[in-house]
């Protein structure tokens, strides 16, 4: 859910960073992908060339002059609940989510996106305020010396698009952004069910909360975690480290919320929705700092270079957004630098296998995060503690080599199904993510072929159980009960008229045992034969 303030044409606009790499199909003024200005790869001038199938940087064949344009835009949205799919949209570029080269770096926007998206086990609200002042635009376009080698007899080779991609970056977008969020985690789904019950939050209320937390069981309160992150790009971060501290992050647990966190997070809401606007007004005029750059870059000696720029690290304004135009809608040189056939390097398989591979992606970047969550919990067992190191292992694991294989698809496609069915065969690491919650379901497969001495009254030995997958009980001397079910997380055993005549509780932490009762009321319980 999303409350937005939007305007327009304010002398001090606000507008969308994009962070993700994405491809649009509107052909809308020739306007085809964006790249993020926080992405690790950017061009390093207009008039790059760029693959919107492989997201890959080309030679620069294009050049020519360039013009200023306003770009006045202001909002500030309000969320609760944002999935991860909405994080990746707002903080990462609007136009598309899915497999793309930056969804796939490991600590850029889709890790932020774990770390804050709503599950099953947590809630969350969330404040968004972007800025956009002015758009760097390429006019008059011309042919590089690299251009005109892919021509001949004003037609392109058929190598001009492994030379010059199929786009050129056309536009630059300066802006700035800030995201904040307070995420609630919860010990099981039931205590966010309870939270949800009690506390309808947002950070326009941020005032509210604390009364709302207030009539929670003491167990939600003691188990349940607040933590308040910010990403920040332009303007003045230092801003919002005097407030979270250098890690950008305060957590505590909801019976210190009043203390710890409420005045930490009133002081991030009041600077993200107000301070963080004023604090840009005595910012540089971007066009300003554009010309001094290249100022400096003309003044260097032979073999000299202007330190690189850190994206992740902007202040002021900031390149949030790189925009492209296609070849085949301009003419460069009176020319396009299309081939006459132009072959697509992604087919319906290698588009499906990257789908496959960002949605696992994202289930490896979640689960990571509840298993990091839940290890942070001293109340955990022995047992139980164990089981989620191994799951945080394992995912950790498995989203790097998953990040390694969505990079490569989006490069190479080629070699993208294979890539991905080489994961899974020999790299993907195979964990019960039942156990991020602290409450386990008992599923039919957990007792198929499985084997559990069963024991009754007085712990009185009543012999070996077997659990055929067919649902019949094998190795267990009854008259009346003859098969078995699990329905609901719950075992049964059945009599003849298909009557649940034993019932098993919810099965053990440790995951070896299960006590019952019999229609006769008499105690039965299970252990796992070892």
């Amino acid at each position: 859910m999303k409350l937005s303030l939007h305007s327009k044409h304010l002398a001090l606009p606000l507008m969308m960073l994009a962070l993700s790499l994405s491809c649009k199909h509107e052909h809308k003024s020739g306007l085809e992908s964006e790249v993020s200005g926080s992405a690790v790869h950017l061009p390093s001038n207009l008039g790059v060339g760029f693959d919107s199938e492989t997201q890959g940087m080309k030679s620069q064949c294009v050049t020519g002059s360039t013009e200023w344009r306003g770009e006045n835009e202001a909002s500030i949205v309000y969320g609760q609940d944002l999935s991860f799919n909405d994080i990746m949209k707002s903080y990462g570029g609007g136009a598309k989510v899915g497999a793309t080269v930056y969804g796939f770096e490991v600590g850029g926007a889709a890790e932020f996106a774990s770390k804050n998206a709503t599950t099953e086990f947590s809630s969350s609200i969330s404040l968004v305020n972007k800025v956009s002042l002015k758009k760097l635009l390429l006019s008059n376009p011309k042919l590089t010396e690299d251009g005109k080698k892919e021509l001949v007899e004003d037609r392109a080779r058929d190598t001009v698009r492994e030379t010059c991609g199929n786009e050129f970056f056309s536009a630059i977008v300066y802006g700035a952004q800030i995201f904040v969020v307070a995420k609630f985690d919860f010990a099981s789904a039931q205590d966010k069910i309870e939270f949800k019950g009690n506390a309808s939050v947002s950070l326009l209320g941020v005032g509210e909360i604390g009364g709302n937390i207030s009539h929670l069981s003491d167990k939600v309160k003691k188990t349940g975690r607040v933590t308040i992150s910010a990403r920040q790009v332009g303007g003045n971060p230092e801003e919002l480290s005097k407030i979270l501290g250098s890690g950008l992050l305060i957590s505590c647990s909801l019976v210190d919320y009043e203390k710890t966190c409420l005045p930490a997070l009133q002081a991030i809401v009041k600077y993200a929705s107000d301070d963080f606007r004023v604090g840009l007004k005595s910012t540089p005029d971007p066009q300003i700092q554009y010309e001094q750059r290249l100022e400096a870059e003309a003044a260097l000696k032979p073999g000299e270079k202007l330190p690189p720029k850190n994206p992740g690290d902007a202040k002021g304004w900031a390149e949030v957004n790189f925009i492209t135009s296609k070849y085949s809608d301009v003419k460069v040189g009176g020319a396009r630098l299309v081939p006459d056939v132009d072959v697509p390097l992604v087919n319906a398989e290698i588009e499906r296998t990257r789908s496959q591979v960002y949605d696992e992606f994202q289930v490896q970047l979640m689960d990571s995060e509840r298993a990091a969550n839940l290890l942070s919990v001293s109340t955990l067992s022995d047992i139980k503690q164990l089981r989620i190191s191994e799951i945080y292992k394992a995912t950790e694991a498995n989203k790097k080599a998953l990040a390694i294989v969505g990079e490569n698809c989006m490069i190479k496609p080629s070699k993208c199904v294979e890539s991905y069915a080489n994961y899974k065969s020999t790299q993907m690491k195979v964990y019960d993510e039942r156990q991020l919650s602290l409450g386990i379901c008992l599923v039919k497969s957990d007792m198929d072929n499985s084997s559990w001495v069963l024991k009754g009254d007085a712990n009185k030995a009543l012999g070996t159980v077997r659990f055929n997958p067919d649902g019949k009980l094998e190795g267990y001397a009854s008259d009346t009960e003859k098969t078995w079910k699990v329905d609901g997380c719950i075992l049964r055993f059945y009599n003849e008229a298909d009557v649940a005549s034993t019932i098993f509780g919810k099965i053990e932490e440790s995951g070896n045992a299960m006590s019952g009762q019999a229609s006769d009321n008499s105690i039965r319980s299970l252990t796992i034969s070892k």
